[in-house]
């Protein structure tokens, strides 16, 4: 491997080391990424990123990055995206139809939710959920599959359904 680097003539964009998922927001002023990597020491990370997209070129540029540990999943980048707990190995990523929420998912069993300005884009973490959280962590515990490969939000915003692998 290239020791999680874009091959050249690509950006580098924080938290994008292994990207898994994308989702868009309405209108598509957005698009979100989760990513999780094993390329590095960086053992379970995972993020997600923003994305903004220029309405005339297409164009994507960075916008802000959010993982588990607050690296963004490079040997030594420690620090360069906003530490949220629930984002460890998130792969699944979806917007409410209303642009108002988003949500990701874990193969660990790990569910966040994320409120989303309509405007800016800029998303405020609103917590999580585990399936089996360790003692003392940051997610509280649920009923919530092992295995989340995908979700899907019910068109008024008031269901989040999970599909599980296994």
């Amino acid at each position: 491997g290239n020791g999680g680097m874009p091959p050249s003539g690509c950006t580098v964009v924080a938290g994008l080391a292994g990207p898994v998922n994308l989702a868009a927001a309405p209108g598509n002023a957005q698009i979100y990424a989760t990513g999780f990597t094993n390329y590095s020491s960086v053992a379970g990370f995972g993020s997600l990123v923003t994305l903004n997209r220029d309405a005339g070129s297409g164009l994507l540029s960075a916008a802000a990055c959010a993982s588990d540990d607050g690296s963004d999943g490079r040997d030594g980048a420690t620090g360069k995206c906003t530490i949220v707990p629930g984002l460890r190995d998130a792969s699944s990523v979806v917007v409410a139809s209303d642009g108002s929420l988003v949500f990701t998912g874990a193969p660990a069993g790990i569910v966040s939710a994320f409120s989303r300005n309509t405007t800016s884009g800029a998303l405020t973490a609103l917590g999580c959920l585990q399936a089996a959280p360790p003692a003392g962590g940051a997610c509280g515990a649920a009923r919530v599959f092992v295995g989340v490969s995908s979700l899907a939000v019910s068109p008024d915003a008031k269901d989040l359904y999970a599909a599980a692998t296994g």
